[in-house]
């Protein structure tokens, strides 16, 4: 009988453990699997960078992004150098942040420094950034619904009072 209950309370050790194991694992996607931007940055000192593969936008839609958060001022002026972002005086950087702490825009896929391609929007990833932040997403995407959902969840999960500024 005591040999009973403690093959019970071992088997429901084990199962707890499995299920913690399980639980607070990483789980990450394999370099290879990655995007070539988060290659780029992975090993940047100044830059955290992420790749998350089926990031939750809504209840309906997830999508692949890159995540790039500068970690001090040297890894915010690469960013704004790598994607080509006008460079302002700190007074008005900072007055751009307040009314409008986020930039959206379409970049190109392969080298989001470019631009965006006007000819195939298919060839586009949307990018966010949150200035107050210092936070660049971009999410891996040819899809204009989608576009439009990611949209949504940075204008209302955000910051749902301000306005939005496209560059």
């Amino acid at each position: 009988m005591y040999r009973h209950r403690v093959i019970g309370v071992l088997i429901c050790v084990l199962a707890v453990a499995l299920v913690l194991v399980w639980k607070y694992c990483p789980r990450t996607v394999p370099m290879e699997e990655c995007s070539q931007l988060y290659r780029d940055y992975a090993d940047n000192p100044h830059i955290a960078a992420a790749y998350i593969r089926d990031f939750r936008v809504n209840d309906s839609l997830t999508l692949d992004v890159t995540v790039l958060e500068a970690l001090d001022s040297a890894g915010w002026e690469q960013l704004r150098v790598d994607f080509n972002r006008p460079q302002y005086p700190p007074e008005i950087e900072e007055k751009i942040a307040k009314q409008n702490p986020i930039v959206i825009k379409q970049v190109l896929r392969d080298d989001p420094g470019r631009g965006m391609d006007p000819t195939s929007l298919a060839n586009n990833d949307f990018l966010v950034i949150e200035l107050n932040k210092r936070v660049y997403y971009v999410f891996h995407t040819d899809n204009e619904y989608r576009k439009v959902q990611i949209m949504a969840k940075f204008t209302n999960d955000i910051n749902p009072q301000k306005s939005n500024h496209h560059e």
